[in-house]
C-alpha cells in the first residue's frame, strides 16, 4: 500500500474524528457564540446585525464541515449542500426585495396596524366634546 493511498480517504468507509478535534470545535463554538452576545451588547446600530450574521455563517460552517461530516465527504454531498444553500439565499433575498416593494405599487390598506394608527390620530386631533348638559323638569 502506498503511502498516497493511505492518506486519501475512502467515500465507502466512515470517517472517525477524534474525541480532541470535537472539543476544539466545540470550544471554537462557544468562543463565536460569547462574541455574537458581546456583539449585541454593543451599540453598534445597523451594522450589528452584519457582524452577528458573519459570526452565524462561521458557526454554521463549522457545524456543517465537522459534526456533519461534510469534510470528509464525497464532493457530489458537498455540491448538493452548497446548491441547497444558494436556493435558500435566493429564496430569502426574493422575499426581501417583495417585502421592501410592498406599498410602493399599491398603498397599503386596512390592516391592524394601520387601523390602530389611524384610530390614535384620530383621538389625537379631535376636539373634545362637551358632556351635554341636563334639562331643568318643568
Amino acid at each position: 500500500m502506498s503511502a498516497n493511498a493511505s492518506t486519501t480517504a475512502d467515500p465507502q468507509q466512515p470517517h472517525v474524528a477524534s474525541v480532541a478535534s470535537y472539543l476544539k470545535i466545540y470550544a471554537a463554538l462557544l468562543v463565536l457564540t460569547y462574541v455574537t452576545v458581546q456583539v449585541s451588547l454593543l451599540d453598534l446600530g445597523d451594522p450589528a446585525i452584519y457582524v452577528a450574521m458573519a459570526v452565524a455563517i462561521v458557526k454554521a460552517t463549522l457545524v456543517a464541515l465537522y459534526f456533519m461530516h461534510l469534510r470528509h465527504d464525497t464532493g457530489f454531498n458537498r455540491f448538493v449542500f452548497v446548491g441547497s444553500l444558494l436556493f435558500l439565499v435566493i429564496f430569502f433575498a426574493l422575499t426581501m426585495v417583495d417585502l421592501g416593494s410592498r406599498g410602493s405599487v399599491q398603498e397599503m390598506q386596512d390592516n391592524f396596524v394601520l387601523q390602530q394608527d389611524r384610530a390614535a390620530t384620530e383621538a389625537a386631533t379631535k376636539p373634545p366634546v362637551a358632556a351635554p348638559v341636563a334639562k331643568p323638569a318643568h
